[in-house]
């Protein structure tokens, strides 16, 4: 129920369109109830001699009644069909609306999570999440759910006809309620955790089969294709167990609830067939008497009767189904990110941007990464960081962008510190070129245009020429209206890098962060490059992260990281001249130069 509760805002929009979709399910109930009635006045007017009237009419005889009959019979049937086909049009609509807000949400609500979430949460996880649980929460709220209020109204209106007919018939239908309801909620909580490990299971086998999809290119490289087909089998069939296991559990408890079901339908049948002889022999007793019309009519509604007892496990099993799903769906839902916008946020300006990170330290599980970082970045200065692998250069930036929020001390922009900020506002006042670069599934002009959609084929082609893209652009097969593959795939690294370039001088922010973005590159092309952008834009703000020594020499600072903490700064000559780290590496980069002077 608090499940129900937690996600009724989603159904609360279309209360009225599922007001209307119950009524009709009502609707359909009742004409279906008419069906044994008139079935029972044929056996009783048509075949045998009962004497036939309602509301005021009598028929001439039999043939006239048996035509009245049978056309109610076949107009109730065609209404009813097309009353179930429009609430069930009706419903496939409205709740594939939910579904999709649903999804949308969840989807949402991923994106909003922190770097440090995104990066240890599982991938099959959150696909099963977004597409197999909101499905089962629709399946059951839209079918299940509705299957059972009908069943019950059929119930509860069949009991009132049989009552009417023999009381004693329908008591002996009810008996066998006990031992169903006892096998029913016996199977519940084995179903729940039954269906946990399925889902499990298909998270484990999704995440997998996404994981070798990106890394396809290093399992070819070292030749584990068989290797990675094993382990994909032997998922595969821990998820194919795990769905024997259910279906065994299933059928475990659906085989003595299936005999109960079957025994009334029996004894029942047999009783009545005996009432009906009673009836013939003249017995005097009403409660062991039935016409044979009245037992046409009772075999009718029996199975209304017995409809909710034999769907029970049925019932509960989606019940177990759809409790496990929307547990992981409000776990997405009801997550708050560690790093978001506070309710009175300020906006930022964008025009002139100016950094600072005062005393700032990060540590992640207990393990510090960076420690006491001073940096002050005035709009249209350059900052170089270089240092060793792992030794928080990535991690610097994420501070700046808030992907990543300090333990302690602080960053500012213009002042202010950026847990402040509206994040948006932030984040847009920098255009990030990743190490990673991640091209989609569209043309390069698409790509370069990503966080500029409104932008013009000129506006993207002078930006491309500024990153050195233009020319290998011009030699694809149809220029920037060229389809790339997933992840740029059919590019090299540095192609992939100047694109993500472009895509950056495009999105037009007063800050860019180069993160190791032209490590494949020549030195002569990155010459080029950094030449041409800072013509083109001499007032943008450059955070340069490198191993090279020659992509960050020509910065107005340059800092030192070791083990998470600046051990020098100052200028490329400066810091030439103090002969410590930064000369090791400029040292081992430019040995051959060194030597011939």
């Amino acid at each position: 129920m608090s499940t129900l509760k937690k996600l009724f805002p989603y159904f609360k929009p279309y209360m009225g369109v599922t007001l209307l979709y119950l009524l009709m399910g009502i609707i359909t109930v009742l004409l279906a109830m008419l069906l044994p009635q008139i079935t029972k006045h044929i056996t009783a007017s048509v075949i045998g001699d009962t004497p036939f009237s309602l509301l005021g009419f009598i028929p001439a005889d039999k043939k006239q009644l048996f035509v009245v009959l049978a056309v109610s019979w076949l107009l109730i049937v065609l209404i009813r069909q097309g009353v179930s086909y429009g609430r069930s049009y009706m419903m496939t609509v409205f709740s594939a609306k939910i579904a999709c807000k649903l999804r949308r949400d969840v989807f949402d609500c991923f994106l909003k999570q922190s770097q440090e979430f995104i990066r240890g949460e599982n991938t099959g996880n959150f696909l099963t999440v977004i597409n197999h649980d909101t499905e089962m929460i629709k399946q059951f709220y839209f079918v299940t759910l509705p299957s059972i209020i009908e069943s019950l109204l059929g119930f509860i209106f069949a009991s009132v006809m049989i009552w009417q007919m023999n009381p004693f018939m329908m008591l002996g239908a009810y008996i066998f309620a006990l031992p169903l309801m006892f096998f029913t909620k016996r199977s519940g909580s084995s179903f729940r955790r039954q269906y946990s490990l399925v889902r499990e299971a298909s998270a484990s086998l999704n995440s997998f089969a996404q994981e070798n999809i990106n890394g396809i290119r290093v399992v070819k490289s070292f030749a584990q294709e068989k290797a990675e087909t094993e382990k994909f089998a032997q998922k595969s069939n821990d998820y194919r167990l795990h769905g024997i296991n259910t279906m065994k559990l299933w059928s475990k408890n659906y085989v003595p609830v299936g005999i109960i079901s079957v025994l009334p339908n029996v004894l029942l049948t047999a009783i009545g067939a005996i009432f009906v002889i009673n009836a013939n022999l003249s017995v005097e007793n009403p409660s062991l008497v039935m016409t044979i019309a009245e037992f046409v009519a009772f075999s009718g509604y029996l199975a209304y009767i017995l409809l909710p007892f034999e769907q029970m496990t049925n019932w509960v099993s989606a019940a177990q189904q759809v409790v496990v799903s929307s547990q992981k769906v409000l776990h997405f839902l009801e997550m708050g990110s560690t790093v978001s916008s506070k309710p009175n946020a300020k906006n930022v300006k964008k025009d002139s941007v100016h950094i600072q990170l005062k005393d700032a330290s990060i540590s992640i599980a207990g393990t510090p990464i960076l420690e006491n970082i001073n940096i002050d970045i005035p709009q249209g200065k350059s900052l170089g960081i270089i240092g060793k692998t792992g030794s928080g250069k990535s991690f610097l930036t994420n501070l700046i962008t808030r992907f990543y929020d300090v333990t302690s001390g602080g960053v500012y922009i213009n002042s202010n510190n950026v847990q402040d900020l509206y994040l948006p506002d932030l984040r847009a006042c920098f255009a990030l070129v990743p190490q990673d670069v991640f091209l989609f599934s569209e043309t390069i002009a698409k790509n370069i245009a990503y966080g500029r959609s409104n932008a013009t084929i000129d506006d993207v082609r002078k930006c491309a020429e500024i990153a050195q893209a233009h020319s290998f652009i011009m030699d694809t097969p149809d220029g920037y209206d060229t389809i790339i593959g997933e992840r740029g795939m059919g590019l090299s690294g540095g192609q992939k890098q100047r694109i993500s370039i472009a895509r950056a001088l495009l999105f037009d922010s007063p800050v860019m962060i180069f993160d190791d973005a032209t490590s494949a590159l020549d030195m002569e092309t990155e010459k080029r490059l950094y030449s041409a952008l800072n013509e083109s834009f001499p007032n943008k703000t450059k955070i340069i992260i490198a191993h090279r020594i020659s992509s960050v020499m020509n910065c107005d600072e340059i800092i030192v990281l070791d083990r998470g903490k600046i051990v020098e700064r100052g200028t490329h000559e400066e810091l030439v001249a103090m002969k410590q780290k930064y000369f090791e590496i400029y040292s081992e980069q430019y040995s051959n130069i060194l030597n011939s002077i």
